[in-house]
């Protein structure tokens, strides 16, 4: 009788600590599947973050057209007014303005920090703040006459988000964006003039 109650207390000892075990193991499970969960939401959390900054970069960039262009054609329309001689290549020099801040190689006070690198170290600075490593680039950037009284300008964007171990997001769009040149200075009339008289660009209401 007392080996047989002895081996009923084994016998509930193997099941106890078998009972015991599947519930670990349960809760070992449960905690693995709760933390894959877990990053894996993190993860979607931060591709959603990602691309909303793309996007934000790509709107952004069009206002930085609308800063960084109208003031580089301002810079060129005083630099033929003072110098009384046309541009050799106006989309030419419009865009060594925007891209490097210099008219002929010689820094244009108007365009400190109103330049494209300017935007983009801004941009990056923005994206380091939010953990991620940003790389923009701008390439055949083009301002030509569109109409009478629009400058088209366009420009290839490259735009690389990454964040390590997690995601990265690569895009390379054509940029478009009228700029309006009424209300500037008309240069044709400054150098008939010999700069002496000046007149704004104006759209007939006829």
């Amino acid at each position: 009788v007392l080996f047989s109650g002895q081996m009923k207390g084994i016998m509930f000892s193997f099941l106890l600590i078998s009972i015991v075990l599947s519930i670990l193991a349960l809760i070992f499970l449960y905690a693995r599947f709760s933390s894959l969960k877990e990053e894996e939401i993190a993860t979607k959390v931060r591709m959603e973050e990602m691309y909303a900054l793309y996007r934000g970069i790509e709107r952004d960039f069009d206002q930085a057209i609308e800063i960084v262009v109208p003031r580089a054609i301002s810079a060129s329309l005083s630099h033929v007014i003072i110098n009384g001689t046309p541009l050799d290549d106006a989309s030419k020099r419009i865009a060594e303005l925007s891209i490097n801040g210099t008219l002929y190689s010689i820094p244009e006070p108007l365009m400190e920090n109103s330049t494209f690198p300017y935007w983009i170290k801004n941009m990056e600075k923005l994206a380091s703040l939010r953990g991620f490593f940003l790389n923009i680039g701008i390439r055949n950037l083009k301002v030509e006459q569109a109409d009478s009284w629009n400058l088209l300008v366009e420009a290839n964007l490259s735009i690389n988000l990454t964040e390590e171990d997690v995601a990265s997001l690569e895009k390379n769009v054509v940029k478009k964006k009228l700029i309006p040149i009424i209300g500037f200075e008309d240069p044709i009339y400054a150098l008939k003039t010999n700069g002496t008289l000046t007149n704004s660009i104006l759209k007939s209401p006829y």
